[in-house]
């Protein structure tokens, strides 16, 4: 049986959509079956040049910042854990595509599974051959990205072997996914994501080298730039509360940051980023951020477990 490629997928527009599009004709179909999951329908065109097209309506996001999973930011400073305040964590959205997809090629007697995001490009398909010959004794294959974070693996390609692969990771429960979030040691989702799931760590690490001349990966990292994206990170260090500013964009914008009342603005050029201590974390309690007027973020601490945002909020400087 064929090796089967599996993409999963959110692309609400026509750019995000052009991109799949290209990852789909960009894969030797002789060779490989496509399968796509994905959390918006998607076009009959692209359906066309899959195997297979399971959309899932449910979209589930997290709201609640003592039920965020912790993500990292690599800064100029150094390396910033939090909770994406700014946004609905989608972590759930793509496990269960993951483990939707993951389900339903093993019901369809798949044994080897490449994994992709949407927006990645496959410059030759050799990649898949090379690690299909692995998964023969290994659960999967991921490859390091130290440039990111000394921990940190590349999330845009993954290979499973669904014969080898724990069966948990088949599953999906909310309430345990979201326990599993909560209280996993691990600050990685990435890592979170696949690896312990795997059956005795029996995974195969390879330096990042070894991919990139096979696949282009992050092709959306424009398309951020595209929307506005702005970086305001809180974190404490020495019980102070900061927030990291970095501008991401090729435009200007004004920022507004209210701390209890009190406001403070910025300026932030291209490229612009700072940090800024606001004061004693016991006494900081409410704080908003506002990006040209449209409000970026709102909390009370005083209604969260400042305790558990403490330890979800911190920094690791550069050496």
């Amino acid at each position: 049986m064929k090796d089967v490629i599996l993409i999963t997928a959110y692309c609400p527009s026509f750019k995000q959509e052009n991109t799949l599009r290209n990852l789909i004709q960009s894969i030797d179909k002789e060779l490989y079956d496509i399968c796509v999951v994905s959390h918006l329908p998607l076009p009959i065109s692209i359906q066309n040049e899959t195997k297979y097209c399971f959309y899932d309506s449910e979209n589930i996001l997290i709201e609640d910042l003592d039920f965020k999973p912790i993500v990292w930011a690599k800064t100029p400073l150094g390396i910033i854990y939090h909770t994406q305040v700014n946004r609905k964590a989608h972590i759930l959205a793509i496990d269960k595509l993951l483990s939707t997809g993951l389900s339903c090629l093993k019901v369809l007697g798949y044994t080897k599974v490449h994994y992709l995001e949407y927006d990645t490009l496959i410059l030759d398909n050799k990649i898949f051959q090379i690690n299909s010959q692995d998964l023969n004794t290994y659960d999967c294959i991921f490859y390091l990205n130290p440039e990111l974070h000394s921990k940190a693996i590349l999330g845009n390609y993954i290979a499973i072997n669904l014969d080898l692969i724990n069966p948990e990771l088949l599953k999906f429960n909310l309430k345990e996914k979201i326990n599993f979030y909560k209280t996993s040691p691990i600050k990685m989702p990435e890592v979170n994501y696949f690896l312990i799931l795997t059956k005795q760590n029996n995974y195969l690490k390879k330096p990042l080298l070894e991919v990139t001349q096979y696949i282009k990966t992050n092709l959306s990292d424009d398309g951020w730039k595209e929307l506005g994206y702005v970086r305001i990170i809180p974190y404490v260090n020495n019980n102070q509360f900061n927030i990291f500013i970095e501008n991401l964009t090729t435009q200007s914008s004004n920022l507004n940051i209210n701390i209890n009342g009190k406001n403070f603005t910025y300026n932030l050029v291209p490229g612009f980023w700072t940090y800024n201590p606001y004061g004693d974390f016991d006494k900081v309690y409410e704080v908003k951020a506002y990006v040209d007027n449209n409000l970026y973020f709102d909390f009370n601490l005083d209604k969260i477990d400042r305790n558990k945002f403490k330890s979800r909020h911190y920094i690791e400087f550069n050496k």
